[in-house]
């Protein structure tokens, strides 16, 4: 049997991850302005700008090629702020909802340097994104808050928040209406929750995870591993879908700092 057509439970896979993270320790890596597929709480460099591809790919559910692909341009504006443009959906399916979005990430943290909780880091993250999606040709947003923190000894770092977003980045759910025969286009709009969990485990790899909840395109859990130089970040990761197993994709990201 392939691995591809493995059928491994989210909570078997959450609780491999756990027990792997916990077994190291490691110093701390810049890391980037994404965890994987959610907001990560840290910032672009001052003065720098980062670009991040990412593609998914799944070949095996449908006998066919499917890739999907997110690009994201940030800029560090100081140590707290980063302002964001993005390209999102692009793919080589027939159902488009190709996106494009500008906005900003703050990022401030909770405790100065004297404080006795420094080692735990805690920081307050906030960021605001509007949309345009090119393929249906209307306005959206989407608002995200959430809260980070590091645990001392082993070093990880846990994220999680709410967020709200509408179609433009969510999606759309379609329907078959059996009174009239015809197929219902429902547009997403809704808040949902969203966490990750950062593992390094040397001062350049790391072991992550993030997750988006409820029913829409980006709602899923994903698990990577992560390997950083100086000026670049390469992501090999999995992702496990809420609603069906026929969306689960390899996920490649690649990010340059300049």
């Amino acid at each position: 049997m392939s691995f591809f057509k493995m059928k491994l439970s989210k909570l078997t896979i959450i609780t491999l991850l756990a027990a792997f993270c916990l077994i190291f320790q490691a110093n701390v890596s810049t890391a980037q302005s994404l965890i994987v597929g959610i907001p990560s709480a840290t910032v672009a460099h001052k003065g720098h700008f980062e670009i991040t591809h990412e593609s998914q790919v799944n070949r095996w559910s449908q006998n066919k090629l499917r890739w999907n692909s997110f690009s994201f341009l940030c800029y560090g504006v100081n140590k707290k702020l980063e302002l964001t443009a993005s390209l999102s959906n692009l793919n080589n399916q027939g159902i488009q909802n190709v996106t494009t979005g500008a906005g900003f990430k703050f990022v401030q943290p909770l405790v100065d340097s004297s404080s006795g909780l420094k080692a735990w880091e805690p920081k307050w993250v906030l960021g605001s994104n509007a949309l345009y999606s090119i393929s249906r040709n209307t306005l959206g947003g989407w608002v995200y808050t959430m809260g980070s923190f590091r645990l001392p000894k082993l070093k990880t770092r846990l994220t999680g928040g709410v967020s709200y977003a509408t179609s433009e980045l969510y999606g759309h759910r379609y329907r078959f209406m059996q009174e009239t025969q015809m197929l219902s286009v429902n547009p997403v709009r809704k808040a949902t929750l969203l966490c990750g969990v950062e593992q390094p485990i040397t001062k350049h790899f790391s072991v992550i995870a993030d997750y988006f909840s409820g029913s829409h395109d980006l709602a899923a859990l994903i698990m990577a591993v992560q390997y950083e130089t100086e000026n670049n970040v390469f992501i090999l990761g999995y992702k496990l879908p809420n609603e069906t197993q026929e969306t689960d994709a390899i996920v490649i990201e690649v990010m340059h700092r300049f």
